[in-house]
């Protein structure tokens, strides 16, 4: 009993003293009762402060790890199905019940691995990841799940411009990826055993020759102001370098010969083309101004790369989308009609090298416009829908033009296009939604104040 009274005894003195001290912290000097909130302690953590990440700042840094990164490329062939959405010859997606219509499309592909940078949008650090695309399966390493978001278009997965989501951990984004792009493939014999337990030879194509790609695949989460306006200043950057070295080297106009050819039409021309040529009529109906603004983000943060490893499925390749077809294929004519514009003569070197591609455009487009003056005239140097007529003949071959304009010219009507390619017609329906709202750098914001359009030199 008496070691239990003592522990009362001790525990009720500590009491006291702490009253005490508590009494005593709350008198001032002068025996005054402090303010009560002053003995308030505060002991809610500081929230960690992350630093504002840029991101075109981090897409644009140099990235020898990932320029060197070693990828995988399996021997196997794996066969798989996409849904797609389906299109009319125009290439506008057809609509069913108010919804596009859904159709399977038959696909092979090299199971590959994919690289793909990350980046934390809190902290501003980046990782390193791989993961594993074995047909229309995705396999991400240990703790991380990726997933892979359809187009506007109707397009899953698209090479190295895919648009994958980080879905775990939160609060990534990839900024860039490396894509191991199979340029050629040879054929082996094998020898296996066949279901009978027999051991037989089988033919088998593997790859042969394996080139990375590195490129900024277009996600929402990278379309900023600040992308945006680098894509802006990347089209103005090429479209001024062309018409600069037009003009270094002398390059008389064909349609009118006692000018340069930088003197007939104006750059804007050549600021549309590209987005014309590079996106999809089926997305751009949908939504014609997010078109313009991906456009922009690809070429904004992969510069130089953007665009310098694609063809279509007509092979058209490049950013202004060359033809090669032997001696008689266009970009080889143009070539050889303006030999002091020291054009590169290798086709794909020179549809893959942007200034290069652009100065081909403009020339391209002189050709053509000699031939309409020819047939109607110098005045038709001075018509509004002269664009129109040049951006046809560049998409669809100058005949369908000159039948159409034979079909309307000076006949008031309201369409001149009527004997235009439904593909045209498409290009047309991007070209005057980009001229009316005058994309996709405003005007004023053109890199030179002479690229003006020179109407009045030909009244």
């Amino acid at each position: 009993m008496r070691v239990v009274r003592n522990k009362w005894k001790n525990l009720g003195l500590l009491l006291f003293l702490a009253v005490l001290l508590g009494l005593f912290l709350t008198l001032d000097l002068h025996g005054q009762v402090l303010n009560s909130r002053a003995l308030v302690i505060d002991i809610t953590p500081t929230p960690v402060v992350y630093p504002a990440c840029n991101i075109i700042d981090k897409i644009l840094q140099d990235d020898p790890e990932l320029n060197s990164i070693e990828l995988r490329v399996g021997d196997d062939e794996i066969s798989y199905t996409e849904e797609r959405f389906a299109r009319n010859s125009a290439g506008k997606i057809v609509l069913e019940k108010g919804k596009p219509k859904i159709t399977t499309v038959k696909k092979k592909d090299f199971e590959k691995e994919i690289a793909l940078k990350l980046l934390n949008t809190q902290t501003c650090q980046t990782e390193i990841i791989k993961i594993t695309k074995k047909g229309r399966q995705l396999i991400p390493p240990l703790g991380y799940e990726i997933g892979v978001i359809t187009k506007p278009s109707g397009i899953l997965w698209n090479a190295w411009n895919t648009y994958y989501e980080v879905i775990y951990p939160e609060n990534r984004v990839v900024i860039k990826n490396v894509y191991p792009l199979i340029e050629s493939t040879r054929r082996i014999t094998q020898t296996v055993t066949g279901k009978n337990g027999k051991k037989e030879k089988v033919n088998k194509t593997i790859p042969s020759i394996v080139k990375n790609i590195v490129y900024v695949p277009y996600s929402d989460e990278i379309r900023t102001t600040e992308t945006e306006r680098k894509g802006r200043e990347e089209i103005t950057r090429i479209v001024e370098a062309a018409r600069n070295l037009l003009n270094e080297r002398a390059v008389y106009s064909k349609a009118f010969p006692t000018k340069l050819v930088t003197e007939i039409l104006p750059a804007e021309y050549y600021h549309r083309r590209p987005v014309i040529e590079q996106s999809d009529l089926g997305e751009f109906i949908l939504d014609p101004n997010g078109t313009v603004d991906r456009f922009l983000v690809i070429l904004g943060t992969n510069g130089k790369k953007a665009w310098s490893e694609t063809c279509n499925n007509s092979g058209a390749c490049g950013l202004y989308q060359f033809t090669d077809n032997g001696s008689r294929g266009t970009y080889r004519t143009v070539v050889k009609s303006f030999p002091v514009a020291k054009l590169i003569k290798d086709f794909q070197t020179g549809a893959s090298d942007q200034v290069n591609s652009a100065m081909s455009a403009m020339l391209l487009d002189d050709l053509n416009l000699a031939e309409l003056k020819r047939r109607y005239g110098e005045k038709i140097i001075n018509d509004p829908k002269l664009e129109e007529y040049l951006a046809a003949a560049y998409n669809g071959a100058p005949k369908w033009v000159h039948q159409s304009l034979n079909a309307t010219l000076g006949k008031n009507v309201v369409e001149w296009g009527k004997h235009l390619r439904p593909e045209t017609v498409g290009f047309m329906v991007k070209l005057r939604y980009l001229r009316d709202n005058n994309l996709p750098v405003p005007e004023g914001n053109f890199a030179s104040a002479e690229v003006a359009f020179l109407l009045s030199t030909f009244k």
